[in-house]
Order: structure tokens, then sequence, then C-alpha cells
């Protein structure tokens, strides 16, 4: 047998087996004690394609599952059908496979080309969510309900430009999320989230009849509540998969607003039944500790809001004192508590911060009702409290969001209060300055502090105080006028405050009021059609650190040259568009009068025509003209 040179194609084909394997990316992520029962999940998944074995990707320090898995086939058939098949299925609204046959994977590890993506930042696209965050001016925006039209508007100071309007938009109320990023409407059928630059819908929710909503603090979540289904009257939604998580049957007559009361961080809601504090936790949306917290007596409870602290009230009787007790979650530690007696009611306030709380405690002596207060001071230890007796009724009290100032609106008669300044310095509380005011005012601190309008709600003659208070002094800037306001409302940054009338009453000049933190007038509107809302799209938290934000003031005067300049540019800008706006009007008018003219000219000429005979008509029954009379008119010259 003759022999012959062996060549390359002689050479025996290894086997690797690697044709009856592919690679799943995008699986859930699963803790160690979980992967057992997520590979019958997968194995499930790919049934049709006869899987022999799946096997998920663990972490080797952890052991726990990092998000891909191995699937073995019998037929490298079997293997490429499912990796064409399941490429880019969706296993549900969070995960999508990508598949990959696991014969390339060397392959695609050995490329050694660097190949660069030109990636978006986040929040820096057309489409992004937080798109209307990098405005160039930092203009905000805000939201008009009048009539049956819903508007988003752009605060440009004197001018206000529609980014979008539609009428019908809502059947009932809108609102925005406590972030800004959705505007959630409410339908017979439900609640829709519309977002995106030009406010498409993102998201909607199925509860028939509802007339409440509620947002956790983080968007996260969102409560829907309705009478429709008295089974389903209370439906707590995941905002993102749009999915349900829990639902309640409570009875919505009987239960104050809101049922539930959120956490800062949107991790726990709770609300208060007989001699108990209902607590949830949104990680397995059932009661923290699987039970009740006991409270006997429970009255009322709120939330802090920068922390996981819940201050709550219990009453009293002869023998038994009234008690204010704060309590920590999860871990239902008491931080603090206070025994009161001869208490008829307490009411708490929170500042913004978290950093004290205010209890108004009410009491009467001589058939006189006057009010003491309790400030607790959280961020020291073992929270200490100052009693404040005091010798007055108190309607309300409002916290400066930051620092340690407070206002408190105390009633002399039924037409005339008085709100008094306080500080506390050197932990003793001194007064900084009062003011006389009409019934029903209102106390409205700038969200960034030092600055506040007194706004006297539904006066006649109803005239804004603003004002500036700093560490020792409180001082009136200026008075502005708008009679029959009925709420007041800064927008995020602490530049502008509106006041508006809303649906107040009948027969009222609906519309609003712009002012510069100061005092001046910018803008004035009417809403013909009835003002229903006026709120301004809330802003998330600065993402700058404390020292950040402390360097930024300490340099700000450095910037204030191109502050100027934007602001003179801006301006300009505004007379500019201003001046042409105006042009354009006197162009429609004298569009108007030389068409109007042009007619009487030739209403001129007809006459002259017949000689001044000005003939009248009349139409008959049977459709012929006749003429009635004849006047013979001179014509003025």
């Amino acid at each position: 047998m003759a022999s012959r040179e062996l060549t390359e194609r002689d050479r025996p084909v290894y086997d690797d087996g690697l044709d009856n394997f592919i690679l799943v990316d995008g699986v859930p992520v699963a803790p160690k004690a979980k992967l057992p029962l997520l590979a019958t999940v997968l194995t499930k998944v790919f049934k049709e394609f006869k899987p022999k074995k799946v096997t998920l990707a663990e972490d080797p320090d952890t052991g726990n599952g990092v998000g891909a898995a191995y699937v073995e086939f019998s037929k490298p058939q079997d293997a490429k059908q499912a990796c064409e098949k399941m490429n880019n299925h969706k296993l549900d609204k969070k995960h999508t496979f990508k598949t990959l046959p696991l014969s390339k994977f060397n392959e695609v590890m050995k490329t050694e080309e660097e190949v660069e993506f030109d990636l978006p930042e986040p929040g820096n696209t057309e489409d992004s969510l937080y798109s209307w965050l990098l405005e160039p001016n930092a203009c905000d925006q805000f939201l008009l309900h009048s009539g049956t039209v819903v508007s988003v508007c752009k605060n440009r100071g004197p001018r206000r430009t529609t980014i979008e309007s539609r009428d019908g938009w809502t059947q009932y109320t809108a609102m925005w999320s406590p972030k800004g990023t959705y505007l959630a409407t409410i339908h017979q059928q439900g609640v829709a989230l519309w977002g995106l630059p030009k406010f498409e819908q993102i998201g909607k929710f199925a509860h028939g009849g509802v007339r409440g909503i509620d947002f956790s603090p983080d968007e996260r979540y969102l409560i829907t509540c309705s009478m429709a289904n008295k089974d389903k009257t209370v439906i707590v939604w995941d905002v993102e998969t749009q999915k349900e998580c829990r639902s309640f049957a409570i009875d919505l007559e009987t239960t104050p607003w809101p049922v539930f009361k959120w956490s800062y961080d949107g991790n726990y809601f709770a609300r208060n039944v007989e001699n108990a504090l209902l607590v949830y936790e949104t990680k397995t949306f059932t009661k923290l500790g699987k039970k009740n917290i006991v409270i006997r007596d429970l009255k009322e409870f709120e939330w802090s809001p920068a922390d996981n602290v819940i201050a709550y009230w219990t009453p009293g009787s002869k023998s038994v004192p009234y008690r204010v007790s704060l309590m920590k979650i999860p871990s239902r530690d008491e931080l603090a508590s206070r025994n009161m007696f001869k208490v008829d009611d307490c009411t708490m306030f929170w500042q913004k911060s978290g950093d004290h709380l205010c209890v108004r405690v009410a009491k009467t002596k001589h058939k006189k009702v006057s009010h003491d207060l309790e400030i607790f001071f959280l961020r020291k230890r073992d929270v200490p409290f100052e009693h404040i007796e005091l010798d007055f009724e108190v309607v309300d009290v409002q916290w400066e969001p930051v620092g340690s100032k407070f206002a408190v609106l105390v009633k002399e008669n039924a037409f005339k209060h008085r709100v008094v300044f306080y500080d506390f310095v050197e932990d003793k509380m001194t007064t900084i300055g009062e003011f006389d005011v009409p019934a029903n005012t209102e106390i409205s601190w700038s969200p960034r502090g030092e600055f506040c309008v007194l706004v006297p709600l539904r006066q006649p003659e109803s005239r804004l105080k603003f004002l500036r208070v700093t560490d020792n002094k409180c001082e009136k800037l200026q008075e502005g006028a708008h009679d029959n306001v009925s709420m007041g409302t800064w927008d995020p940054t602490g530049r502008f405050f509106v006041s508006a009338v809303t649906r107040a009453g009948a027969n009222l000049d609906f519309g609003y009021k712009m002012w510069w933190f100061t005092g001046s007038l910018v803008d004035e509107r009417e809403e013909h059609a009835g003002l229903w809302s006026f709120q301004w799209r809330p802003r998330p938290a600065s993402l700058l650190t404390e020292e950040e934000e402390a360097e930024v003031k300490k340099t700000l005067k450095s910037h204030w040259k191109q502050f100027e300049e934007a602001d003179k540019l801006f301006s300009q800008q505004s007379s500019e568009e201003e001046r042409d706006r105006r042009r354009a009007l006197y162009k429609q008018w004298n569009d108007l009068y030389e068409k109007k003219k042009s007619l009487i000219r030739k209403y001129q000429h007809m006459l002259d025509s017949r000689e001044g005979v000005d003939d009248v008509i009349q139409t008959v029954s049977d459709s012929k003209l006749v003429l009635v009379s004849q006047d013979r008119t001179p014509l003025e010259e």
C-alpha cells in the first residue's frame, strides 16, 4: 500500500463538548440558598429545548449568584436552537436574557481590540425622566389646572412658557410626585403617570373610582384609594413595575387621610388602629416583626422627615398622665418620652431636617384655652426637651426648614392674631420679633430658610408681609396686596413666591401673582375659567454634601459678576421678546383696523352710488323680497 503525506485535513478534531452549552446572562441575582430553586425555574423556562442541566454562575467569595447561568443540552442542535430563540427573552420586566454559545465565549474573551462606546451620561439624554433639571437657566416648572385644562409651564420671571397643555388631561385632579419625576392624573379607571420632556404616559394603575393617591417620599411606591371595591379600598403599587404589592380593605369613610403615613426613605408605611400601631416594611409588605406594635390608647403619630423615628402620644386621665414618646424603627427602642398632667390635646410639629420636634399641649384654665410647647432636641445626647409655658392660645407652629428658628401663630381674639418668631440661642429660647396679622393667616417659610411670608387667607383686602428673619432680627421687607388669596407656595429654590386665588368661591378673580422673595411683584395672571390648583414642580434633593454646599456659599461672591451678566442678558431677551409680542399685537390690531376701514369704504361707495337711498327690506313667507319703505337720507360730507 502506497503511503501518502499527511495534510491539515487529516488532523483529528478535538471535541470539547462546548457546542452543547450556552451562556445565559441577565438571570435574576439570587442568594446562595435560593440558587437550586432558581435552577429549577430556568429548567422549566428552557423546557421545550430539552435542557440536560442548568448551572448558576457563583461568586467565589460569597457563593451567591452573579446573574448568569450555563445551560447544557444533549445535542448541539438543541443548544443552537435555544441560543437563537431565547436571546432577548423577557423573563419578567426586570430581567431579559442575552445568550451566547459557550464555544464562542473564549473567542470573544480573546478580542484585544478596545472598543469605545459613546454612552450618554445618566440623566443627560433628551428622553430622560430628569432632563427638565438640565434647563440652562435653572428655570423651574409649575402646573396650572384651570377649568378643564391642565398645563405645565416654565417660569421665566415676568413671562411663562407653556411646555404642554391638554384639555381633559385629568378627570379629577393632577399632582406631582415628591421629587418631581412624575405627573400623576386621576381618571375613572385609575391613575396615569406622565413624564419625559413631552409628558408621555409611562405608567398606569387600574383602580376604578380612585379618589386619593399618595407617593412614597422616594417615589418607589404609590398608594391609591377607592370605595368602588370594598375588598380593595387601598392598594400599594410598585411604580417601576406597575404591579400591585399589597391591598387592604379599609373603611375610608371613617379613616382620615392619608390612610398610611410613609417613613422618609419609603422603607416603611404605617397607620394607627385602636390600641396599636401597624408598621409595614416594603421589603416584604408584611407587618414589622409580623405583629402589631401594641400602644394602649394610641391617639396620633408622625414620622420624622429625616429618620426612621416615630413620635406618638397617648391621652391620660386624672390618675394617668398624657405621654409623648419617640420610638426608633425597626428596633422599637424608645428614644425619649414626656409625661404631662391636666392636658386636653396634643399636636406634633416636626422640623423638616428632623432636628427638632415641637409638641403643642392644650390646657384649659378657668374656662380659657392656653397652650404650652414641648421642644425635643433629637441631635443631642439622650434627646433632651425644653418646656415652654405660654399664657395664650397657639393656632399654628411652623419651623424654619433649616436651623432652630420657628414661628408661632397666637390668637388674640376672633379677628386679630399675632405671629411671634423664636430661636434657641445656647439652648435658651429668645424672641426675635412679632407682627400683628388678621385671623386665618398662614406662615410660609422659604425652603432655604431666612425668608418668610405671612399670608392672610380669604380676606377681602389681603396684604402679604414679606419678612427676613435672621438670628437676632426680624424685618419687614415689603407688603403686597392680593385680595381673597386662598394659598401661597414657594418655588423649590426659594427665589419666587406665588399667591393664588383658587376655587375658594364664586364671583372671585381667579388667578395668581408671582413675587420675588423680597416682595416685588414679578407677574400677575387671571384664569377666567377658574383656577383649581397651582403647583411648583418639586426638585430632588441636592447631590452635594454639606461641606460642598458650604464651600459654594464661601465662593459665591466670586460668581456674582457672572450671574449679573446672565441676568442682564436674560432681561434684554425678555425685553426684546416683549417688544416683539407688542409689535405683533399692534400689527394684528392694525390689520383688523384696515380691514374694517375697507368695509366702511365699500359701504360708503354703495350708498353714494344709490344717491343716499337706504332701502329697508324684510323677508316674507313666500321668500319674495318686498320693499316696505324708502327713506331718502342726506349723507354727511
